[in-house]
């Protein structure tokens, strides 16, 4: 093939060089197309990313909220639960009266009762416990919530029996009694009363600071045949 001679060698190469610089320039131009396409994507990218990060921020608040108004909401319940448990503490739970028959009506026949004595005392709460200071190395307590008191109610009877069968079957009497604990014959002796000789005793028993007797009628059977059985 014959080379074109008849061009000048600065044209052509001029030609030459403005084709190099074009393609250069699309080139380049494309190279900007995509970092801008790239960056238009990833700023949305972010954008979808700090709308998510700001619905869960807000998500966030409004659980908070809610705990904030569940805490408060438990700390009302637990001073009305306080206050119940003071107010319930005021109530008599154990009538005189509907104790001394309880007694009374678990007694076998030819069995009496001389003295009839009742103690109530406190029961003290927990102590404390200590927890150390974030501060120092030195103990701190932590204060103790308001508690309604409670109350044990000792019991100490002396009676007199014809023999020592029927102060057994008062002791078997008492001890199925739901409410009454620790009953405990003290002693058992013969003695002289009125020119006939007898047994005298003393049994001491205590009731628990749950222990209700307000129950009556069939409500106070039930419960003592759920425990085992009235005597």
């Amino acid at each position: 093939m014959a080379r074109d001679d008849f061009l000048p060698s600065e044209y052509v190469e001029h030609r030459q060089d403005g084709r190099t610089y074009r393609i250069g320039f699309v080139l380049f131009g494309v190279v900007v197309l995509a970092v801008t396409i790239a960056f238009l994507v990833q700023r949305s990218d972010w954008m979808h990313v700090l709308q998510a990060r700001d619905q869960i921020a807000q998500r966030y608040a409004e659980a908070g909220d809610q705990v904030e108004a569940v805490a408060e909401l438990e700390a009302r319940l637990a001073t009305i639960h306080d206050r119940a448990l003071v107010a319930a503490a005021l109530v008599e739970r154990l009538p005189r009266s509907v104790l001394i028959a309880e007694f009374i009506n678990r007694m076998p026949a030819g069995l009496g009762l001389l003295e009839f004595d009742l103690h109530a005392r406190a029961i003290k709460p927990p102590s404390p416990t200590p927890t150390p200071g974030r501060a120092s190395r030195a103990c701190q307590v932590d204060p103790a919530p308001p508690t309604a008191p409670r109350y044990r109610t000792d019991v100490a009877l002396l009676g007199f029996a014809p023999t020592d069968l029927q102060v057994s079957a008062f002791l078997a009497a008492l001890n199925q009694h739901p409410l009454i604990e620790e009953v405990v014959l003290q002693f058992s002796e013969e003695t002289e009363m009125e020119g006939r000789m007898v047994r005298q005793f003393r049994i001491t028993c205590a009731l628990g600071p749950d222990a209700d007797l307000r129950l009556t009628g069939r409500e106070l059977e039930d419960s003592i045949a759920d425990a085992g059985g009235a005597p």
